[in-house]
């Protein structure tokens, strides 16, 4: 995980919101919530013809979120980009009746990966929101979150890619259970990602170099998996 600070929302989302203000509580009222987040339109492909009827779109709302985040999946800060692999995912479930009414607080939205759905291992394994599914991450405990902001310091990573907790103590464990991160595709992704920076990026500069690096941004773009890698330069400062 790395932290997501969380910015106000667009004024683009929160004009949309105002203007579909009467439509949202209508629908709300049967409790289908899936139905509710639709009335935030997917982005029409051009192939189609059709024309776009809002200013906003579910688009949209992934490039925000994207730049936000570095374009890194929320949980598992593997590189996604704006596409249809890419899902918003809404921390505490809109499912659950407790949280409705977040369905579309910006401050409950993140951007994941796909979660494994096209994964082609044997036995396929789920991750990050896919896994989660509609589980509640802060009942009956509050696990350890992207929107805290020590959230990497409950990790270590190894050379191999594998993820494990820092401290007895905390909740990684349960985390990393909770969301799959201990796949092995995420732990072969990761791994992959480890290697191509030890032997590219690494030699050309010192450690303290490299680990300032992977904190800062490049075309709006984290290094991905760039806390796992931090956490193996660790090892050697």
């Amino acid at each position: 995980m790395k932290y997501i600070e969380k910015r106000g929302e667009p004024e683009n989302f929160a004009e949309w919101r105002r203007k579909k203000s009467e439509d949202i509580i209508r629908q709300s009222r049967s409790g289908n919530m899936d139905n509710v987040f639709n009335l935030l339109q997917n982005q029409p492909r051009p192939e189609t013809g059709i024309e776009e009827s809002d200013s906003y779109t579910k688009m949209q709302l992934k490039e925000d979120l994207l730049h936000e985040q570095g374009f890194l999946c929320a949980y598992c800060t593997q590189r996604i980009e704006n596409s249809y692999k890419t899902k918003i995912d809404h921390f505490q479930p809109k499912e659950n009746p407790e949280y409705h009414h977040l369905v579309f607080a910006y401050s409950n939205l993140l951007a994941c990966c796909d979660g494994g759905e096209r994964d082609t291992f044997k036995p396929r394994e789920l991750y990050c929101d896919t896994k989660k599914g509609q589980k509640d991450p802060t009942q009956p405990e509050r696990l350890i979150s992207p929107l805290d902001e020590d959230c990497a310091d409950h990790f270590v990573w190894d050379e191999l890619g594998n993820i494990a907790p820092a401290h007895a103590t905390s909740m990684a464990g349960k985390t990393i259970s909770f969301y799959g991160l201990n796949s092995k595709a995420l732990t072969q992704l990761r791994k992959a990602a480890i290697d191509a920076f030890i032997t590219e990026v690494w030699p050309e500069v010192d450690t303290d170099q490299a680990i300032a690096q992977l904190k800062q941004k490049v075309n709006n773009r984290y290094y991905p998996f760039c806390t796992a890698i931090t956490s193996v330069l660790n090892h050697y400062n």
